[in-house]
């Protein structure tokens, strides 16, 4: 209980930094960085706010995690998020790697699927699969086909390193728009 208020204090103590930087940021550049990485301390934060559990508890609640992160992610007017659950519970230290995938992979839909039109789909969605978890974000926009250079990339390339931190797999389909897929192992199967 002690370590996740340190670790909450010290979350706070960033976003301040951080919105600070923002506000003093001159280039457009440096702000939308800044204001990105504003983004992924408060999906972290929402993820370590369910794991301050006084009973010390090791599992998470799939949709409460779902539902905290879609919450924290800027939005426009012109986008439909959708979230379901059907995971169960999640082993606690799936939660940080995942709440960062799904904030990166609905901004990236909320952003991209756009693509001129004036509103845009995106549903997001988590499930057991045998022996673990298949999280998903798609979208009805134009889609897109993953290609080796994304991996260089800070938004893709997050999401390939945090869905290995997961031991598990990034794929990309193509429907008639973007369907992002990470498909990971409950880690108690691991042992």
């Amino acid at each position: 209980g002690e370590m996740n208020r340190k670790v909450s204090s010290n979350l706070r103590l960033v976003d301040a930094v951080l919105k600070e930087a923002q506000r003093q940021a001159r280039g457009t550049e440096a702000q939308k960085v800044i204001r990105h990485a504003i983004q992924r301390v408060a999906a972290v934060s929402a993820a370590q706010g369910l794991l301050d559990d006084p009973d010390g508890a090791t599992r998470i609640n799939s949709w409460d995690l779902l539902t905290a992160i879609c919450l924290t992610v800027p939005i426009r007017d012109t986008v439909e998020l959708l979230c379901e659950s059907a995971a169960g519970d999640l082993a606690s230290e799936t939660a940080m790697p995942l709440g960062l995938i799904a904030r990166e992979l609905i901004g990236n839909a909320a952003e991209h699927a756009l693509a001129g039109r004036s509103k845009v789909s995106v549903r997001v969605g988590l499930r057991r699969e045998a022996g673990g978890y298949i999280f998903f974000v798609e979208d009805d926009g134009p889609g897109f086909v993953l290609q080796a250079s994304h991996a260089r990339s800070f938004g893709l390339g997050l999401v390939m390193a945090l869905a290995r931190q997961l031991n598990g797999t990034l794929e990309v389909e193509r429907t008639p728009g973007a369907r992002c897929i990470v498909r990971f192992p409950d880690p108690r199967t691991l042992n």
